[in-house]
């Protein structure tokens, strides 16, 4: 006897997987210090735009997103744990 409904459920369960990990991959503010500081530039990059993005309703300018990257970095090895949130950093 052929199952022929167990290739689409498969293909549904992974193509769910694939969407939430997607959704998921830039928390922005919600990510802690931890997984910030383990990220490469681009990441911090990404994470720190949506950040200031999230506050601001626009994207940071180059100049600009270096010195949040850079606060972030700070702020996350100074004065924070690495369960702290990133959207603690002040941001100017």
């Amino acid at each position: 006897m052929e199952n022929k409904t167990l290739p689409f459920a498969l293909m549904a369960g992974l193509s769910a997987a694939l969407l939430f990990t997607g959704c998921s991959s830039n928390k922005g503010g919600e990510t802690t210090c931890h997984d910030f500081l383990s990220q490469a530039q681009d990441k911090q990059d990404s994470i720190v735009t949506k950040m200031y993005n999230d506050k601001h309703g626009k994207d940071p300018n180059g100049i600009k997103l270096v010195a949040l990257r850079t606060e972030a970095k700070a702020y996350c090895s100074i004065t924070a744990n690495d369960k702290t949130n990133i959207s603690n950093v002040p941001l100017s």
